[in-house]
């Protein structure tokens, strides 16, 4: 089971995968490879020329662009001109760290938005493969993203169930509305007046009535203090996801200084 390096042809990621295989998943994009085509592709884009020329002036292009990028986003605090930056660096170079990481950064700097989750993902993954010197700073962050996203998710669905469900709550109070009670509240009269008459069937009839509608008042009731309930459990997920958030971007940071000052 031979293992060689190949690269995503989707995507661009570096990967170390079984030549003997015919198809495999890019673990960075999700998109199926033909193998043979992933390690043709890596083969190719690392088949530079060794003239010192060459090599000085690749050297100084990403250097330029990376130095361009960094001033942008950490001393004039250009966030969206620097992801483009940053973006151009991961198209240009693909095999460098920084571009993906900056991709990141510049997200995180936004804020941890829903949209983001796939992104901020994808980016962080290509940096951690990239940077083996940082691989337990991006092993960590990689792992805190992970947990981040499954509790914001899981939270989210929790939050879209109970949202259904007081929905029904609500729409079955809109029919219904204080009918049970004043129907149950009749015929409970109405029991009461043919008491004395002594006409079982009807006294019967009108009793199990009453019983009957008044226990759907008091369901609806029951309903909504569950709808109540569930409302604030959606309240504290939301503020549960919030946390979560803050928790993710303070370890983000910390880490991304660390990072920054290794590498300076």
């Amino acid at each position: 089971m031979p293992i060689v390096p190949a690269q995503c042809t989707n995507c661009g990621g570096l990967l170390q995968i079984d030549s003997s295989k015919d198809a495999a998943i890019c673990p960075f994009c999700g998109t199926p490879y033909i193998v043979e085509k992933a390690i043709n592709n890596y083969k190719i884009n690392n088949q530079y020329s060794i003239q010192n020329a060459q090599i000085n002036v690749f050297g100084e292009d990403i250097e330029k662009m990376v130095a361009d990028a960094d001033a942008l986003l950490y001393q004039l605090g250009e966030i969206d001109q620097a992801f483009e930056k940053y973006k151009e660096i991961s198209e240009k170079h693909p095999r460098d760290y920084r571009g993906w990481w900056g991709m990141a950064v510049c997200k995180m700097r936004k804020g941890f938005y829903d949209e983001d989750y796939d992104s901020i993902g994808n980016n962080i993954a290509h940096a951690k493969q990239l940077h083996p010197q940082a691989l337990n700073y991006f092993n960590k962050i990689w792992d805190q993203y992970n947990s981040t996203v499954s509790l914001i998710n899981e939270k989210l669905e929790d939050n879209d169930s109970k949202t259904i469900k007081i929905n029904q709550i609500e729409s079955r109070k809109a029919s219904v509305g204080l009918k049970p009670w004043f129907v149950g509240g009749g015929l409970f009269i109405l029991t009461c007046l043919l008491i004395p008459t002594k006409v079982w069937p009807l006294l019967i009839i009108s009793m199990i009535g009453a019983l009957l509608f008044i226990g759907i008042g008091i369901f609806n009731l029951l309903e909504n203090k569950k709808a109540k309930e569930m409302s604030g459990q959606i309240e504290q997920n939301n503020e549960d996801i919030k946390q979560a958030k803050r928790s993710f971007s303070t370890i983000f940071r910390q880490i991304c200084k660390t990072i920054q000052e290794e590498d300076n």
